[in-house]
């Protein structure tokens, strides 16, 4: 157009920027962005959207969100660009902050089940809400802040419902705790999509029945991998050995990862942890050694599942053997997991000493891990001693971060040895502080 004398208006510019934008032509879009701002055009609502969703979709944020401030004018489209160009970036505490800010919705960081609700209702009031994109995204947000019960309507309300939308349902129930409405939604899920599941559902579909024990189902969706043809993808094949091994499955667990074709570190990792919660110590030493001698590099988790094996196990000469093993060979810089695991092993076979030794020396505050490894074995113990010091620095911290547990095994310390006045201290503490320990819980299928 330009050689041949014509001259480019808001229409070509606006239909040509999405083509840049498709085509990943980054060079291409700014000169035209160039070419308009030279040429002096006026200002254009539809031109400047079609800038700011070009520079979006670059990955360009700071700049489309620069030409935004600077527009006089902004129609919905506008805002729907720039909003859902932060949320595309990964960037979706950003959209919501943003989304607030500009639209005046006064609401405190901590109403966010308020937030969420004004924004179902603005969506509803424009008449969006049945859009199915945007149902899911509804599902999302609430699923997101742990509003179930929210989450669960809007997806009752659609009327075609993806794989997304199951997909989130299923996560917002098996990680809420609602064990028997995570099976029953699972059960319906594998009914209406049975053929058409993908390796992202599935392992969700895995997770599910791993958190709610769900043994019988998850064999069925193991059947289901295999018929899929799914049974050699390593992310599914790490999602079934967690499943069998925190389902007390271990035999299993072994079976699957020994015919597997492909095994990533995520693969180890996963039957490491799995011998490890069944008591096999030996085996997860085994593996480690394993990995070594076919030139698998463990990394930190790997360290954190040997280690915490050990510690269940009671093989407390190899746990420190493969501590330094972890720091001096490979040249991990010990975290905290890892020091919690060694508090842990240490304090389980009676070393409470060098188990406060190692906490009192580690160049890491010590968080709630390592203070609750420590304290298990004080009260086990008796050791009212090491206890007591671990309760004066317990003080010293924000109980709100540590939690009420720890105050409550320094209560269970004393009323062990007979110390009601300690027992009464604690408690005390506890009620001065208005904190309350949340009650455990185990869960049979």
């Amino acid at each position: 157009m330009v050689g041949s004398g014509l001259m480019p208006n808001e229409v070509t510019i606006s239909s040509i920027l999405p083509a840049f934008a498709n085509l990943g032509l980054d060079l291409m879009g700014k000169s035209v962005h160039c070419f308009w701002v030279r040429r002096g055009f006026e200002h254009n609502v539809v031109v400047e959207t079609s800038l700011v969703d070009m520079y979006c979709r670059f990955r360009r944020i700071i700049v489309a969100r620069n030409l935004f401030d600077e527009m006089p004018v902004r129609n919905l489209v506008s805002w729907n660009v720039i909003i859902s160009g932060y949320a595309n970036n990964g960037m979706g505490d950003d959209a919501l902050l943003f989304y607030r800010h500009e639209l005046d919705l006064a609401c405190s960081e901590s109403s966010q089940r308020r937030t969420s609700s004004t924004i179902h209702g603005l969506i509803i009031r424009i008449g969006y809400n049945k859009e199915q994109q945007i149902q899911t995204a509804l599902i999302d947000m609430y699923t997101s802040g742990n509003f179930i019960d929210e989450a669960y309507g809007v997806f009752n309300e659609m009327v075609v419902k993806d794989m997304v939308a199951w997909t989130l349902m299923l996560k917002a129930f098996s990680s809420g705790q609602y064990w028997s409405k995570a099976v029953q939604h699972l059960r319906e899920l594998m009914r209406v999509y049975y053929m058409s599941l993908d390796s992202t559902a599935l392992v969700s579909m895995i997770s599910c029945c791993k958190r709610s024990g769900a043994l019988p189902q998850g064999r069925l969706i193991h059947a289901l991998v295999v018929k899929r043809g799914f049974n050699k993808d390593v992310f599914v094949g790490s999602a079934l050995i967690s499943m069998y091994a925190s389902c007390g499955d271990s035999g299993s667990a072994k079976k699957y990862f020994s015919r597997m074709e492909m095994k990533d570190i995520t693969c180890w990792n996963a039957m490491i942890r799995a011998v490890g919660v069944n008591g096999n110590g030996s085996d997860a030493v085994r593996l480690l050694w394993r990995m070594d001698d076919l030139g698998v590099n463990p990394n930190e988790s790997t360290f954190v599942s040997v280690l915490s094996a050990c510690s269940h196990a009671g093989m407390v000469d190899e746990g420190i053997q493969i501590f330094h093993f972890m720091v001096k060979r490979r040249g991990i810089v010990p975290n905290k997991q890892h020091y919690a695991c060694v508090v842990d092993l240490l304090g389980r076979s009676g070393r409470l000493d060098e188990a406060h030794l190692v906490m009192a020396k580690m160049p890491l505050l010590p968080h709630s891990g390592v203070y609750g490894a420590l304290l298990s074995a004080c009260r086990v113990y008796g050791n009212t001693k090491v206890g007591a010091e671990i309760y004066q620095q317990l003080l010293t911290l924000d109980l709100t971060v540590t939690g009420a547990g720890h105050l409550c095994s320094v209560s269970n310390l004393y009323s062990s040895v007979g110390d009601w006045e300690g027992t009464e201290m604690s408690h005390a503490v506890l009620r001065s502080k208005g904190m309350k320990k949340d009650p455990g819980y185990s869960l049979v299928e």
